[in-house]
């Protein structure tokens, strides 16, 4: 899901410097570790504490080289020009409310076109069994839970049927054929 991320890098502008902000799915699994769920960062329910760690976990990076390497952590910087390295400091001069929204446009530009933070459905291919037909026969006709069905080999599928259908006349009982080893019988 999270793999078709870019590593592109969203610039704002601090305290008269430019940041640099790139998604880092780290931030996410931490913060969730610390109990924070998706749904409450993208709802927009924030503190600046999830903020900061936004920034700790890798959302920003300091270019202090002119051959741009990058280091671990800071803040992206203009030669010549001072500029707050800690994260704390970067949250006091922006604002929760704006850097939140810095943050949330870092990530829509690393993601892909869809959304991967909602759960994709997965379409029907031309080259899966359509499965539609056999679950109304077993859940609708026999009266079995779909729970049943889907936990259900298809060889299991296929005896309930059998027997049910026989049970109820649908069908004769099927033949049952034994083979033989002929091999060596001669």
């Amino acid at each position: 899901m999270f793999t078709e991320l870019t590593k592109q890098y969203y610039r704002f502008e601090c305290g008269g410097s430019v940041i640099s902000l790139r998604y880092d799915m780290t931030a996410f699994l931490r913060l969730e570790e610390r109990g924070i769920a998706y749904t409450d960062i993208f709802g927009e329910r924030i503190t600046g504490a999830v903020l900061c760690e936004f920034l700790r976990v890798g959302g920003y990076s300091e270019r202090s080289k002119p051959s741009g390497v990058s280091k671990p952590s800071g803040v992206s910087k203009p030669s010549g020009v001072s500029k707050p390295d800690e994260p704390e400091l970067i949250l006091h001069e922006v604002g929760g409310k704006a850097l939140w929204e810095h943050i949330r446009a870092a990530v829509q530009l690393a993601l892909p076109v869809r959304d991967p933070l909602i759960i994709d459905v997965p379409e029907e291919h031309s080259g899966e069994p359509d499965m539609k037909q056999l679950r109304g026969m077993i859940c609708d006709i026999m009266r079995k839970p779909e729970e049943f069905f889907w936990s259900s080999t298809m060889r299991e599928l296929v005896e309930r049927w059998t027997a049910f259908a026989v049970a109820k006349g649908y069908m004769k009982k099927p033949e049952r054929m034994q083979m033989y080893d002929t091999e060596g019988m001669e």
